[in-house]
């Protein structure tokens, strides 16, 4: 699985004796060996009598994470799953980590987020059970070089469905990056993964959550390098990234260069090498990545952008805080709200996702006449930034 590096890695020898389900209580961090709420597992039996480890597909600092198959499928069962093997010894700390993150994807219910089927659990390790897939965006791409752009925007698609769908919900992925955009279906499905660096925001220590910085550095937003709060917004930026890898093999620039760093924290987007990309997608990733985060728009108004074709037929179930851009020119630039955590798709009725439609419609035509204007000058023709 792409999504875990294995370079540099010494893998830990997995003692399965005595591995249990563990059931996890709701609010609760407490283990408690029970009787299983999957109907599969028994009370009392070991990780070794339902499943047999086969080979690596991946690792990561402290984890490894391998095919396993079940000994007795049942017809609605997939044989093959993947399991994360987290060496949780003595360190309370990462056993919060694994979890945090199993009751979180435990509450996720997504066709492009990964999803887990059991946890267990003994004194030194914490072994996961979830989707087995086949490759990452990452891999793929380093195997195999740069996607078209017909196959990077069904991809993309299904990434904004997912983030989309995390931020209704108040979580913020924090570690949206190639590795952990795993595929499945011959790389035609995307399934969102590696969630230990997630939080939800606006409860609890939500202000210290949102000062602190996790994930790829090569993948931060502008506000996480300056250290200022961030917000949701964080993972648009990311898939915006991703978005460039895919279609480049490449990122559009390294954050982490003192330069590159200065300025983007000074407000401004570093050079970029727009060669070879359509002027639709690269008006989609320009917008992802505008550097003012109340600016960068949500998924759920990237979805409507032209690059994906024939507009979504769902619609928004709670978009109050955008009423207001229904009512406006959307001809004209509008500042948006600082956070819509509550954006939502519904098949319902409103004027709401048209108007942001209509509003992606008038950013591309307006950075189309941006890009004639050098052009008519004698110029090479450029794609304007969108902020």
């Amino acid at each position: 699985m792409g999504g875990y590096r294995a370079k540099g890695f010494n893998r830990p020898t997995l003692n399965l004796n005595c591995v249990r389900k563990t059931i996890v209580s709701p609010g609760s961090a407490t283990e408690v060996d029970s009787v299983s709420q999957f109907n599969w597992l028994s009370e009392g039996q070991r990780f070794d009598t339902v499943f047999e480890l086969c080979d690596n597909v991946g690792a990561g600092t402290s984890s490894v994470v391998k095919r396993a198959v079940r000994v007795q499928p049942s017809e609605a069962e997939e044989r093959s799953v993947a399991v994360k093997c987290v060496n949780t010894a003595d360190d309370d700390e990462v056993k919060s980590f694994v979890l945090g993150e199993y009751r979180l994807l435990q509450s996720l219910q997504h066709p492009s987020i990964v999803s887990v089927h059991a946890l267990y659990v003994n004194s030194n390790y914490s072994l996961m059970v979830m989707d087995l897939c086949e490759d990452s965006v990452y891999s793929h791409v380093e195997r195999m070089g740069a996607l078209q752009e017909s196959d990077a925007k069904d991809i993309f698609h299904q990434l904004l469905e997912a983030i989309g769908h995390l931020h209704s919900k108040r979580i913020v992925h924090r570690d949206v990056k190639p590795e952990n955009l795993l595929l499945r279906n011959g790389g035609k499905k995307l399934k969102l993964a590696d969630f230990n660096s997630a939080t939800r925001i606006g409860i609890g220590g939500a202000a210290t959550k949102m000062l602190s910085a996790r994930g790829d550095n090569f993948y931060s937003a502008p506000e996480v390098l300056s250290g200022n709060m961030w917000n949701e917004r964080i993972d648009i930026w990311a898939c915006g990234l991703s978005l460039f890898y895919m279609l480049r093999a490449a990122l559009p620039f390294d954050c982490t260069v003192v330069k590159v760093k200065k300025t983007l924290v000074g407000g401004q987007t570093p050079e970029v090498a727009w060669t070879d990309l359509s002027q639709m997608v690269c008006n989609l990733i320009q917008q992802a990545l505008t550097v003012d985060m109340r600016d960068r728009p949500p998924a759920l108004e990237l979805l409507q952008h032209s690059f994906f074709g024939a507009p979504c037929v769902r619609r928004p179930r709670s978009l109050s805080s955008w009423e207001p851009v229904a009512k406006i020119d959307v001809a004209k630039d509008i500042q948006r709200q600082y956070s819509t955590p509550n954006l939502k798709w519904s098949d319902g009725a409103g004027s709401a996702s048209d108007a942001l439609r209509r509003l992606q419609l008038c950013k591309l035509a307006r950075s189309a006449s941006a890009a004639q204007a050098p052009a008519a000058n004698g110029q090479e023709g450029l794609i304007a930034s969108t902020q």
